[in-house]
């Protein structure tokens, strides 16, 4: 477990056009894929632990705090400032709800570098999956795009990277489409 107090955010709001339907809710290990999420943040202890998703999603858990997201439609981005800002000075763990296949044991291990960590892959940044120092807080209301916000924190040290290794790929891989779900969807327990 980490030395330092952290707080954790589960970022489920998105519209998922791609998918066709709300992403929080598909079925995962026989509960909605947003409580599957949730229940991997719960289980490292965070001092706070937040959802941020649409009023309209109708998510509540009696042990998280509920931030809604603005009706207009800008991305995660202003959901990851709301949560920051929220948590600080605790440092923030977000984990997406469309990344089923992190695991605790990862987003344990980012929560040892108290200077904060994201990954990178092949696309660029992976501001879904970090943990941000509160002290980027102020960067992010200069910036519209998660990637630039990661570079600019990255450049004045307020942000760590880690270069994501080939194993860890495939567990970065977000549900955005119909066609992710059958090869991504765990298999159902045998009868």
């Amino acid at each position: 477990m980490p030395n330092v107090p952290f707080a954790a955010a589960l970022i489920a709001g998105g519209l998922s056009r791609r998918m066709g339907h709300d992403k929080a809710f598909i079925p995962w290990d026989d509960q909605p894929l947003w409580q599957h999420q949730l229940a991997k943040l719960r289980s490292l202890n965070p001092q706070k632990l937040l959802i941020s998703c649409r009023q309209n999603q109708l998510i509540a858990s009696p042990d998280a705090l509920i931030l809604h997201d603005p009706i207009e439609d800008l991305g995660p981005l202003p959901a990851i400032a709301r949560c920051i800002e929220v948590a600080a000075p605790l440092p923030l763990l977000v984990l997406a709800v469309d990344m089923p296949h992190i695991s605790i044991d990862l987003l344990q291990s980012m929560l040892i570098n108290p200077n904060g960590i994201i990954f990178k892959s092949d696309r660029g940044y992976e501001p879904l999956c970090a943990f941000y120092p509160s002290t980027v807080l102020s960067l992010l209301a200069n910036h519209t795009r998660l990637q630039t916000f990661a570079q600019q924190a990255i450049d004045l040290g307020l942000l760590h990277t880690q270069t994501l290794t080939d194993n860890q790929k495939p567990t970065f891989l977000n549900l955005n489409h119909p066609s992710d779900l059958p090869s991504c969807h765990p298999p159902s327990p045998s009868p």
